[in-house]
Order: C-alpha cells, then sequence, then structure tokens
C-alpha cells in the first residue's frame, strides 16, 4: 500500500462525512419541528413495548401495574409526564 493509496482513502473517508453532514443539516432544516415531534411520539410507544418485553423476561405482565405505582409514588415520573401531557396536548 502506498502513500498515494493512504491518501486517496483519508480524502474519501473525508468526503463521505462531508457528505453526511452536509445531508444531515439539509434533513433538519426542511423537517422542522414536525419531525422531532413525531419521533418523540414514536420513541414513547416504543418504551411502551420495551416495558412490555421487560416484564416478559420476568415472567409477570404488570406492565400497569408498574405504570400506576410510579404514576403515585414516584415524583420525578409525575414531573415528566405533566410536562409531556402540556406539550403533545390532543
Amino acid at each position: 500500500m502506498s502513500i498515494f493509496d493512504v491518501l486517496t482513502l483519508i480524502g474519501g473517508l473525508c468526503l463521505f462525512l462531508f457528505g453526511m453532514n452536509v445531508m444531515g443539516q439539509a434533513l433538519e432544516r426542511r423537517a422542522g419541528p414536525g419531525l422531532r415531534n413525531m419521533l418523540e411520539r414514536i420513541s414513547d410507544h416504543c418504551s411502551n413495548i420495551a416495558g412490555c418485553i421487560m416484564d416478559l423476561q420476568d415472567r409477570n405482565m404488570n406492565i400497569h401495574e408498574n405504570q400506576r405505582y410510579q404514576k403515585k409514588y414516584d415524583a420525578g415520573f409525575k414531573e415528566m409526564f405533566s410536562e409531556y401531557q402540556e406539550k403533545y396536548a390532543l
């Protein structure tokens, strides 16, 4: 492998990373806050699925019981819940 091959490899990698950066910035400008809201809602549903999977691992499907417990006793959960409730009011 010659020095020319190494420089070509580095140049190609730099060009690829530059292109990814430009594409990411363009996507952020095009999508705006709508995409962020959609992704946050999707990730919220994924956390429900993750909760079910964790309960399955323990062989007890008590996800609603666990959520009721958090809603009742966890102050941090109550604070985050009220913030999201205001942000995503339907």
